[in-house]
């Protein structure tokens, strides 16, 4: 997003740090890849922290023109782009079609799958968590994507990676979809006295209460912008906790943070996630999955409009 607001500049802080501690790459496979947008504000970013380099005119220089990859499927923005950072490697596609949608066998190929092994992977979306409804089930698309790329990063060799995921935090599914959501969260409160309790600080007892017993006069989306950051703070690190169960993974919540959503601002909720490589997810499944949901919301935060980054109250 080309936002330049404290809240945001201090998200990039955090991203940078996370790029510069990042392992070595190899030559194909990049350090960083991320949805830049047109003004390519976090690569800016790593060229202020000299995570990577740049000659005297502003161009990549050619030893590290390699780390970054950036995907951009808008002309406008793509020539922007290329043009702002000579030497970047710049993929005019949308990051589904790289992925091939969603669709559970059809993968990238090529020097495409390596670019996905990416040690740090930037899901800045400039748009809503979406939810849809196919055959009576829900679909998380942006998920699925998470779940490719997480197999991808576990084929050959598997390599522990880093992602940062922003959402804008409102909450704009059909009836049909909340309806389906609440159930979801409901069943996981059933499951786990301790993320119920968790979940029901983070949202409040009224909010909580209605999702619990999935009241259809309940509309998640007339919610104030706060309490519809904080359902969308529990749901996602839950939801890509369950869809990675028994991968590999053990999924790290390092930061679980709202911003935004006053003013002229529009609500935000980011996330980085950690990867490790663990081989009880797939002896112990259960106990990973909630080891994980657990660290997923035991300490979520805030980033005031000073860009100060403070435990949620």
């Amino acid at each position: 997003m080309a936002d330049d607001r404290p809240e945001k500049q201090a998200m990039r802080k955090i991203w940078v740090e996370r790029v510069a501690e990042a392992s070595a790459p190899t030559a194909e496979e990049p350090l960083f890849l991320t949805l830049a947008g047109a003004d390519g504000r976090d690569v800016q970013a790593l060229v202020d922290a000299k995570v990577i380099g740049v000659t005297e005119t502003g161009a990549i220089l050619a030893e590290d023109a390699t780390k970054v990859v950036a995907v951009e499927a808008r002309e406008e923005a793509f020539l922007k782009l290329s043009s702002r950072f000579n030497g970047l490697r710049v993929l005019q596609s949308r990051i589904e079609d790289l992925l091939k949608q969603d669709h559970p066998f059809n993968w990238p190929t090529g020097s495409h799958l390596d670019l996905f092994r990416a040690r740090v992977v930037n899901f800045d979306f400039d748009g809503p968590l979406e939810v849809t409804v196919r055959d009576n089930q829900l679909v998380f698309p942006q998920i699925t994507w998470i779940k490719k790329i997480a197999a991808i990063h576990a084929h050959k060799t598997q390599i522990d990676w880093c992602l940062l995921l922003t959402f804008q935090g409102q909450i704009q599914w059909s009836t049909e979809v909340e309806s389906g959501v609440m159930r979801l969260l409901a069943d996981n409160f059933q499951r786990s006295g301790e993320f119920s309790e968790i979940v029901e600080g983070l949202v409040g007892s009224d909010t909580f209460g209605g999702i619990r017993d999935c009241n259809d006069d309940l509309s998640l989306s007339d919610l104030s912008y706060e309490i519809q950051q904080r359902i969308l703070m529990a749901l996602i690190p839950k939801k890509i906790c369950r869809e990675l169960n028994g991968s590999g993974w053990n999924i790290v919540t390092r930061m679980n943070v709202r911003y935004g959503g006053t003013g002229t601002h529009a609500p935000m909720v980011s996330f980085v996630f950690d990867f490790e490589w663990d081989e009880r997810s797939t002896t112990e499944p259960d106990a990973i999955y909630i080891e994980s949901l657990l660290n997923s919301v035991a300490e979520p935060c805030q980033i005031d409009a000073r860009g100060s980054v403070e435990p949620l109250a």
